[in-house]
């Protein structure tokens, strides 16, 4: 697992938000090209969590930056047409395997609810006990080949300069032999801060790399 933090420009949102905003992106990086993430999942001995240490909760993307956000919960809520009449969308908070929007993305999900993702509060958070999101072995947004480095993205999670972003995830992906593969419990942690390189080199992304 890795994680990268990306400073959010709100010069043109139609309603900032208070906060000096930092995308959290996170990846689940393959050994080979080949590789392919099928699905994100919790189940109820490997429970899945996200969560973040920012009071405000999770940045939610709404329209016009004041009321009812707009759960856009997983990349294939957002059109690239919605992102060019709001570029605040682009920095919405959201789960994935790989794309950023909808465009030629098939992810589907199961037994996620998302109300405390979206409540925007000191107690925001994912936990899923039965249930993921995935795509189907046919498909090919989850080859680690298609995307820099073999990392793919997993989900977006834009919260306050500083804060952090963490939790566990189980992964289920194939092989280029089309065998399945389980990873159980990948943790990861980043935080909101412009480092986010392992430049300890103890195999964790986290608070004591940053510069």
């Amino acid at each position: 697992m890795e994680t990268e933090a990306t400073l959010v420009d709100q010069s043109s949102w139609a309603g900032s938000d208070a906060r000096t905003l930092y995308v959290v992106s996170v990846y689940a990086v393959f050994d080979n090209a080949a590789d392919k993430l099928i699905s994100v999942f919790g189940d109820g001995n490997h429970v899945l969590s996200v969560e973040t240490s920012d009071t405000s909760g999770f940045y939610q993307f709404n329209a016009d930056g004041t009321g009812t956000n707009d759960d856009y919960n997983t990349s294939d809520d957002i059109s690239s047409g919605i992102v060019s009449l709001y570029p605040s969308a682009a920095s919405d908070s959201f789960v994935t395997i790989g794309l950023t929007d909808n465009t030629d993305n098939e992810l589907l999900d199961i037994g996620v609810n998302y109300d405390s993702f979206n409540d925007e509060s000191a107690t925001s958070a994912l936990s899923v006990d039965n249930g993921s999101w995935f795509i189907t072995p046919s498909d090919t947004q989850g080859t680690a080949g298609n995307y820099t480095d073999n990392r793919v993205l997993i989900g977006q999670f834009t919260v306050g300069a500083g804060e952090t972003v963490s939790g566990s995830v189980s992964l289920m992906w194939n092989d280029a032999a089309e065998d399945s593969h389980f990873e159980y419990v990948n943790a990861f942690e980043g935080t909101a801060a412009a480092c986010q390189a392992d430049v300890t080199g103890d195999g964790v992304v986290g608070t004591d790399d940053l510069l």
